[in-house]
């Protein structure tokens, strides 16, 4: 199900026009995809920061609804990317990208750690040490999870917690398949020490090299 999202047409584009709207209180967007023309948009700051404030943003189908009138767009998308003021820390634009129900798509979904309170090694005083807070999975428009659970119930100071051991929804796959890689550990507790510098493992040294690579071959 489609959540609607107001937006309305905008007749002009470039820097001068963009700055324009966001005086008056929009932020400046573009749909693409699906082999159709690209559209210039607005959208009202309001609805945007009310959009974030979900934190499900990236993972909310909208369909968008255009102009006073309110006529719901058939077309379902995606937001892909926002754009923040790296001041005011605000969105200055926003891309749609129009998705069907067919579409494959990569969405990075965060991670909620169940059983904390009862956890072997977090009541032996160990310390959750999180690599990655989102992981990134393939999925249909549709099928799009709030999150993905790791129980770490039985999980022992020294112990590392992998993507295997994540239970994903039906028609949910992880898009990094060549590897069971590393989603958090269970540290021992720190030792408090003048002036100690914390290091990393060499296994969060290899997630972050590998996630570099991850981002390159995106790009």
């Amino acid at each position: 199900m489609s959540e609607t999202l107001p937006v309305e047409e905008r007749a002009s584009c470039g820097k001068g026009s963009a700055r324009a709207l966001r005086r008056s209180g929009f932020v400046p967007a573009v749909l693409y995809g699906g082999d159709k023309e690209v559209r210039s948009l607005r959208i009202s700051q309001r609805e945007v920061a009310k959009q974030l404030a979900t934190g499900r943003i990236f993972l909310t189908v909208y369909a968008l609804s255009f102009g006073s009138g309110g006529k719901v767009s058939a077309e379902q998308v995606l937001v892909r990317d926002v754009q923040f003021d790296p001041v005011r820390d605000t969105a200055i634009h926003i891309d749609f990208q129009r998705v069907t129900d067919r579409s494959e798509l990569r969405v990075d979904v965060p991670v909620k750690f169940l059983n904390q309170d009862s956890c072997k090694g977090l009541k032996r005083g160990g310390i959750l040490n999180v690599v990655r807070h989102e992981v990134s999975l393939l999925c249909r428009a549709q099928s799009i999870p709030n999150e993905i659970e790791l129980d770490i119930v039985d999980a022992d100071i020294g112990d590392s917690l992998h993507a295997s051991q994540v239970v994903l929804p039906e028609g949910v796959k992880l898009s990094i398949q060549d590897r069971d890689f590393t989603i958090a550990t269970i540290a021992a507790p720190k030792v408090a020490q003048d002036d100690e510098e914390t290091t990393e493992t060499e296994e969060e040294v290899e997630e972050t090299k590998e996630e570099e690579k991850e981002k390159e071959k995106e790009k």
